[in-house]
């Protein structure tokens, strides 16, 4: 058996801006760490399981998949009759720290985070269980009057997102100052980031390099202008669609799956939209423009690096 020492030694090794505290089986953010300037643990501390509950985690995961619906997400499924619990490989805390921080100030709906722990190096978010149905199954059945009612509530939660000021301005990075997660970019399920700017952001993303493309000249005069432009750094769900919105009544009653949220620049919301929906109805792709704020040549930029690169 590990020694107290030795895993103590093997957290403070992974989580370098996390302090073990003497008590059991408990990681937080440190109280005089300026990283984050929101003091997560105050509302949402991380927990390393022991091994009773270890055991008991996996026997609730085994009855959550085998009396319980399937919630039809790999590495998500019941954990009780009040409770989901969500543990697939790319799961982080920064997720769970996003639905805490727009939980914090936004009236946005998200489940409520009722633990954050590990096991064996994995992270398990356990959250609220919304009795409401993904509105990709019931979207057909939605009159036209409920349809343009969601669209407005979804303008008014990116709006609240995009009011959201960032603590550490200019950066662009997950809520608790790590980095960023796409599972459309990240191919291994490793984060990309953080980043001190937008031109850090933009440089990783390949900008530079399409100067130097022969068959991408007719976009120069985009992506210098891009290069020019200064970019507010906003809130980003960057992955709205309907598989991560629950309905009930034609009522938009959760925003869920904030693996992907963060500090962008302020068109990333725009442009993830087509990529999030690509097998959404058409509705949700011509209502882009009413939703949010429009930039379309951004748009023609990252439509160029997603046929021009293969990230690895």
């Amino acid at each position: 058996m590990r020694t107290k020492m030795s895993i103590k030694r093997s957290f403070q090794q992974r989580c370098p801006r996390a302090t073990v505290w003497n008590s059991p089986c408990f990681i937080s953010h440190h109280p005089d760490s300026n990283d984050t300037g929101y003091f997560l643990s105050t509302t949402l501390p991380m927990r390393v399981v022991t091994s009773s509950e270890r055991h008991l985690t996996r026997l609730r995961i085994w009855l959550g998949r085998r009396v319980f619906e399937n919630l039809g997400s790999a590495g998500v499924c019941r954990f009780g009759l009040r409770t989901v619990v969500k543990f697939n490989p790319a799961t982080r805390f920064a997720e769970a720290a996003s639905m805490e921080f727009v939980s914090h100030h936004t009236h946005i709906p998200v489940p409520r985070v009722h633990d954050v722990f590990v096991i064996d190096g994995r992270t398990y978010i356990v959250m609220g269980y919304i009795n409401a149905p993904e509105l990709t199954y019931v979207w057909h059945k939605l009159t036209e009057m409920q349809k343009k009612a969601i669209f407005a509530q979804l303008r008014d939660f990116i709006g609240q997102l995009r009011s959201l000021e960032p603590h550490h301005p200019g950066r662009v990075q997950a809520v608790d100052s790590t980095g960023l997660f796409d599972p459309r970019i990240c191919l291994d399920d490793r984060p990309f980031g953080p980043f001190s700017s937008v031109a850090e952001f933009h440089t990783y993303f390949g900008h530079n390099c399409l100067l130097n493309l022969e068959q991408c000249r007719q976009y120069f005069p985009l992506i210098e202008a891009m290069a020019q432009r200064h970019y507010r750094i906003a809130f980003a769900h960057s992955d709205i669609c309907p598989r991560n919105i629950l309905a009930r009544n034609g009522n938009v009653v959760a925003i869920v799956d904030w693996e992907c949220a963060g500090w962008y620049p302020e068109y990333w919301e725009y442009t993830r939209w087509a990529v999030s929906n690509y097998r959404s109805p058409q509705t949700w792709l011509d209502a882009r423009d009413n939703i949010m704020d429009v930039y379309s040549e951004e748009l023609q930029v990252e439509d160029l690096i997603g046929g021009v690169y293969t990230r690895l």
